[in-house]
């Protein structure tokens, strides 16, 4: 395989998703339903679909010391961050898939990508209803542009490392996670099949990488592209420290310090880090994982530091 292909491609996050096609839905719906993966849905008044334990909260004096109104906007906040980051993963995946199935350079490798795309599709339906239309009308979040960069400008071989062995498998943890300590019984349902159809496409990249014919810019790319990510994971729980200055009314530097070290970021932060490296330890990859190591890029940031 041809591990230098590139295309000029922009990945428009913006694209809408509203109520409007009626018709549209209906067939998509439809379809669904066909293959056995319709989905059934029931409103969250509140939309709080993880507790506070979920994100250490429940050990931050901050917290505790709010109002229940206040707690209540918190963990809001909270899981219309995790679900609106959702939506623009799935949303990417298609644009991603797309790609790859221009650049394959075989029928087996195309239909692998085409049958991604379609699971990729069929995870956006799912998760849309739980997402508030004004979420969906503009992308946000470090991570969301991260992701859109890397599909942009890598390769074909570059991405299945990059974003089918790592991100994917990353994704795995965080929506086994994330169906765990879920509230809400058809979005735990949601959850767990697309943990299922995860774990596929992150063993398709992991067959399809090619380590042996990487190139001295693409070796590049892939090292800056992983110190970009694991930096955006040292920095610890930034949104969940952000959801509780807005709604608390602006912490100072000494709060925001306290309530990282109260929930436990800095330990957790460790831990994801570690996660990272053992996902990365794929034959052939030895070196990247040496240098990032070498400049400390599995160490997470103290408290301190990540105010």
């Amino acid at each position: 395989m041809n591990t230098t292909n590139k295309m000029t491609l922009i990945v428009n996050l913006s694209a809408s998703h509203t109520e409007e096609s009626a018709a549209l839905k209906k067939i998509l719906t439809g379809k669904l339903k066909r293959l056995g993966r319709g989905k059934s849905y029931s409103e969250n008044a509140q939309r709080g679909y993880w507790p506070a334990d979920y994100f250490g909260l429940n050990q931050s004096e901050l917290f505790n010391g709010a109002s229940p109104e206040q707690q209540d906007e918190i963990l809001r906040q909270c899981s219309d961050h995790l679900l609106r980051e959702a939506y623009f993963i799935e949303k990417s995946g298609l644009t991603f898939c797309a790609k790859m199935v221009l650049l394959a350079e075989t029928t087996e490798v195309a239909q692998a990508y085409s049958l991604m795309g379609a699971d990729e599709a069929t995870h956006l339906q799912w998760i849309t209803p739980y997402v508030p239309l004004i979420l969906r009308e503009r992308p946000g979040g470090e991570f969301v542009f991260f992701l859109k960069q890397l599909i942009e400008q890598g390769d074909a071989n570059c991405l299945m490392y990059l974003l089918q062995v790592i991100l994917e498998g990353w994704g795995l943890h965080h929506y086994k996670d994330l169906s765990v300590s879920c509230q809400q019984a058809e979005l735990r349902s949601v959850l767990i099949d697309i943990v299922r159809d995860e774990a596929l496409h992150q063993h398709t990249g992991a067959v399809l990488f090619q380590p042996q014919t990487v190139s001295h810019i693409q070796n590049e790319f892939i090292q800056d592209s992983l110190a970009s990510f694991l930096e955006m994971i040292r920095v610890g729980p930034q949104a969940v420290v952000s959801h509780v200055d807005l709604v608390l009314g602006g912490l100072s530097k000494a709060r925001k310090i306290q309530l990282i070290e109260q929930i436990s970021g800095p330990e957790i932060t460790a831990r994801k880090l570690k996660l990272l490296q053992r996902l990365m330890a794929v034959p052939g990859c030895e070196k990247w994982i040496e240098a990032l190591d070498a400049r400390k890029m599995f160490e997470p940031y103290l408290a301190y530091q990540c105010v």
